[in-house]
């Protein structure tokens, strides 16, 4: 068994189709023949593995107008006439059969209504496939065990003569079937494949360098973006604290640590420490020692018996002021 490409002609795929199976505003043409059963190469396709694989593969295949220069061409999506329905259905000696849905405003669309309805054995349709078929035998039809994919129905123009479009182009790839014996003989196509070969893998490794060095040069710019964004929010921070405690004498070491905690929050918690900090700032009252030591003299000696509550060290603050908390906080 082998897989190769084949075309499938039905010449008569439209020999059954009426004026009435053809709607030319809405572009559908119902019943028409998608697959014959024997195609110009000698392969029978009236076949149980044919029976199971076909119709999966032809419901939904794109629809164009004439052949590719060769099987497996790339398109012209210029060509793209239509889709065919997913309701295709097989008849018993035959072939496959099913509804084509066109665009109405293509190029071809008028002429392939006019065609249908008057001259419907001048056109045709010619399935591009590829296949899984028994090896020829010599005069005799060889089995088609499978459909393997189609890659698209073709509209074509008196299909009796388009099998000549791939005939030299299957039997060019069925010679080169060969043995890696027969391979060797040939240094020629060696050379070829070497050189294809190199070319492959030469363009793969640029693309994976290229590919690299692209994400080399983005992890930069990241990190570059990174770091202007941290230098911006710190130079915001500490013009912002140093407003809330403009009237605070703060350490430099503490004000760059108040700084860096507020960066490190996100900027819901950010917000609420300044506003906190805003709030704590008017408490940070320092008294001054000359106040202190005034308020000492002239205090009554209960007073000073009040003075022995404190712990040895601690200054107390003035009366009637509210609590200094500069040193609890490390401010001066």
């Amino acid at each position: 068994m082998s897989v190769t490409q084949d075309t499938i002609a039905s010449e008569d795929a439209f020999e059954s189709v009426g004026l009435a199976d053809v709607d030319a505003e809405k572009g559908i043409a119902v019943g028409v023949k998608l697959l014959g059963l024997r195609s110009r190469n000698s392969r029978n396709y009236d076949t149980p593995g044919v029976r199971k694989t076909a119709i999966k593969h032809l419901s939904g295949s794109r629809v164009y107008i004439n052949h590719p220069a060769k099987a497996t061409d790339n398109r012209d999506y210029h060509d793209k006439f239509g889709v065919v329905s997913e309701n295709v259905e097989y008849r018993e000696g035959k072939g496959y059969f099913g509804t084509i849905y066109f665009n109405p405003q293509h190029a071809a669309a008028s002429q392939f209504v006019w065609d249908i309805t008057h001259a419907p054995k001048t056109m045709g349709m010619s399935v591009n496939a590829s296949i899984e078929s028994e090896k020829p035998v010599k005069g005799k039809d060889s089995d088609v065990n499978a459909i393997e994919s189609i890659r698209s129905v073709d509209v074509v123009t008196n299909p009796a003569t388009t099998d000549g479009i791939f005939e030299e182009h299957i039997e060019e790839e069925e010679e080169m079937a060969l043995t890696l014996e027969e391979i060797k003989k040939h240094p020629e196509l060696i050379k070829s494949i070497l050189e294809e070969h190199n070319s492959e893998a030469t363009e793969q490794a640029e693309l994976i360098a290229a590919k690299k060095s692209a994400k080399d040069l983005q992890d930069r710019l990241d990190a570059i973006e990174s770091e202007r964004a941290a230098e911006k929010l710190t130079a915001a921070m500490t013009t912002e604290f140093a407003k809330i405690f403009e009237s605070v004498e703060i350490a430099p070491d503490l004000m760059k640590e108040v700084v860096e905690c507020a960066c490190e929050m996100a900027e819901p918690q950010r917000k609420k420490f300044a506003g906190v900090m805003s709030k704590m700032s008017p408490m940070f009252i320092q008294v001054p020692d000359d106040e202190e030591e005034e308020e000492t003299s002239a205090a009554p000696a209960k007073e000073e018996v009040e003075e022995k509550t404190y712990s040895p060290g601690r200054k107390k603050p003035k009366a009637g002021s509210k609590l200094n908390l500069l040193s609890a906080m490390g401010l001066k």
